[in-house]
């Protein structure tokens, strides 16, 4: 069974209206974890709540408890590169924690111990069923690495900061995170795909606080995989 996992209510409020809800699981932190289906097509669609412990705990839950073959982690990112609008859609190749740091010891930025670097990336082969959906869609994805921490980025400075150091393309608060439980339980189908909500400088909380484009993509997106490949 295929999970979207999404970190915010309001990233999928547009999906919840365009499916049908067969019923709702709401885990002791309040969560939600719902049994959906659309055109006959099951799946789960959890609602982590935001930062990276939220959202590995909701997959370890998800995964523990439902018969789940594939993951897809959707929701919205700060466009940390250039050449980015509003609402663009990023299929993220790979991601990294850039808030952990154990240099001192001899690890690289964001490198996990016995968490091969390869697993830092997103399965190529969902990401191009994601892609195709897209291109059905009309959208024009840019690909590139995310960088998760638990920190909202609205300084240029900061942005800059990561972009040097992980080459990466956008920030976010969940996908690292989601892509480490993954491993640790051995499973590797997981792909990430986001919209842009704002460009992690000064502007970003105000321009984060929109999300009708990005709510409208997600629902797109996740609908019309479910149709071509569910």
């Amino acid at each position: 069974m295929l999970c979207i996992i999404a970190a915010m209510d309001e990233e999928v409020e547009l999906l919840v209206g365009a499916v049908k809800i067969d019923s709702v699981k709401k885990m002791p932190c309040g969560r939600a974890v719902y049994s959906a289906k659309y055109k006959d097509k099951e799946f789960i669609l959890a609602v982590s709540g935001i930062g990276k412990v939220n959202s590995a705990v909701m997959l370890q839950y998800v995964l523990d408890n439902y018969g789940i073959d594939a993951v897809i982690n959707i929701g919205t990112a700060g466009a940390i590169a250039g050449g980015f609008k509003k609402n663009d859609v990023v299929l993220v190749d790979a991601a990294f924690q850039h808030d952990y740091d154990l240099r001192v010891f001899g690890y690289g930025k964001g490198e996990i111990p016995n968490v091969p670097k390869e697993r830092n990336f997103f399965d190529a082969d969902l990401k191009n069923k994601l892609k195709e959906v897209c291109a059905r869609l009309g959208y024009e994805p840019r690909e590139g690495t995310a960088v998760s921490g638990d920190q909202f980025v609205s300084d240029g400075k900061k942005a800059a900061e990561l972009k040097t150091e992980f080459g990466a393309r956008v920030c976010e608060m969940e996908a690292a995170a989601l892509l480490q439980t993954a491993a640790l339980n051995g499973f590797k189908n997981i792909a990430s795909i986001k919209s842009v909500s704002d460009n992690a400088d000064s502007d970003a909380p105000e321009d984060f606080s929109n999300l009708e484009g990005s709510k409208e993509r997600i629902k797109n997106i996740v609908t019309g995989y479910l149709e071509f490949f569910a």
